[in-house]
């Protein structure tokens, strides 16, 4: 089921309007909340929250993430085709995530995920 809302280019649009300025050809990358798809989100610690990530060809996807620590990690993911994917983040420790995708040379907007 498509999101009411997606944040894109610094603004929010509609699901079909979005779908109409989306070109398709870059990766992208969003967290679901309850207003719809965004860039930033808030959770309480110990929830899972859905990260969207679209992905332009056939490629591996790699999730780089910056904890609330500051450790850096990254999880390669096998290949897949084109088209929206999602992965479950865990809010694990207060403070803020930091998370972005690769694939096929290409890097994602950042995604933040604030976690109190």
């Amino acid at each position: 089921m498509p999101p009411t809302s997606v944040y894109y280019l610094g603004a929010y649009s509609p699901w079909a309007a979005f779908q109409k300025s989306f070109t398709e050809k870059e990766i992208y990358a969003w967290v679901e909340t309850e207003a719809g798809w965004d860039v930033v989100a808030k959770t309480p610690k110990g929830t899972w929250v859905k990260q969207f990530v679209f992905v332009p060809s056939n490629a591996n996807v790699i999730l780089n993430e910056i904890a609330p620590d500051g450790n850096v990690g990254s999880r390669e993911f096998d290949p897949v085709g084109p088209g929206y994917k999602y992965v479950w983040v865990y809010a694990k420790d207060a403070g803020s995530y930091v998370g972005s995708f690769e694939s096929a040379g290409q890097k994602s907007n950042d995604v933040t995920l604030q976690v109190y």
